[in-house]
């Protein structure tokens, strides 16, 4: 009976399998990336919509770091802006945060449901003891 794989198709083999590990880890951080920058395009539009301008808690919030900044000139409009920058940037960080999270619960599916096959693996068939 003859083998599928030669001895002259060993390396062959090899290289196939190589290639595919390395794909295969090509594909699962692309589609990490997409998907945790989906989800940060989203929850920027969500949390976009709750931090408007004329909204009572953004006016306050606002009002809160243009105190907490110090002032190097008399200019108020560069604390303004300065308040501004500081607002964006915790709503930046609150947007990676929960994009982060969310990569993270595709993560665990993704182990769960490569490990949920092997509860099905059985023990292997013992092999016969070749007589001599």
């Amino acid at each position: 009976m003859s083998s599928m794989w030669g001895p002259g198709e060993v390396f062959t083999f090899g290289a196939l399998l190589q290639t595919l590990r390395l794909l295969g880890t090509e594909l699962r951080a692309a589609f990490i990336q997409t998907s945790v920058r989906l989800r940060e395009q989203t929850y920027s539009s969500l949390i976009g919509v709750h931090v408007s301008a004329g909204s009572t808690l953004t006016h306050l919030r606002l009002q809160c770091y243009i105190h907490a900044l110090p002032r190097y000139s008399s200019d108020d409009s560069s604390v303004n802006v300065g308040a501004i920058a500081i607002l964006a940037h915790s709503v930046q960080n609150q947007t990676n945060l929960l994009a982060y999270i969310d990569g993270f619960v595709v993560l665990d599916f993704a182990v769960i449901g490569a490990l949920l096959p092997m509860l099905l693996l059985r023990n292997p068939q013992p092999r016969p003891k070749p007589r001599l």
